[in-house]
């Protein structure tokens, strides 16, 4: 069964090379190889991006993740001013998906909700401490 971690934002990604640029950042910001990010929008401009999704894949491991955004209320952000929510969702390692939290993260200068309880427990993480779970020095 697929578990998903999310992170609530309010700012839009502007097309598919914006989130590779976003998710390169998060992966070598912790010493990771680049992952393989596609989507289903084929151009970069700046379509509906509030009901897309992308698919992240490394190629060394085979890990996977997808990432859908999807616009939603406040009272489902726990944020009055954050109405959409970027959802990770993986049947494979927490480690690979946490990279790709950890990169929507920064790029929303939000949180990580972890309602599935998939990680260690906590509720909500800040991009430093969802960093220091899955990359302890």
């Amino acid at each position: 069964m697929a578990n998903s971690i999310f992170v609530p934002h309010n700012a839009v990604p502007s097309g598919v090379n914006e989130i590779i640029n976003l998710i390169s950042f998060g992966f070598s910001d912790v010493g990771r190889s680049v992952p393989n990010v596609c989507s289903a929008k084929s151009s970069d401009n700046n379509e509906n991006w509030k009901d897309n999704s992308v698919f992240v894949e490394d190629v060394g491991s085979g890990e996977t993740c997808w990432d859908s955004f999807l616009e939603t209320t406040p009272d489902v952000t726990g944020n009055k001013g954050l109405t959409r929510l970027a959802g990770i969702t993986s049947r494979g390692s927490w480690d690979f998906a946490g990279v790709v939290a950890y990169a929507l993260c920064i790029y929303a200068d939000s949180i990580v909700c972890n309602d599935s309880g998939a990680l260690d427990g906590q509720e909500r993480y800040s991009a430093k401490e969802i960093k220091g779970i899955f990359f302890a020095d």
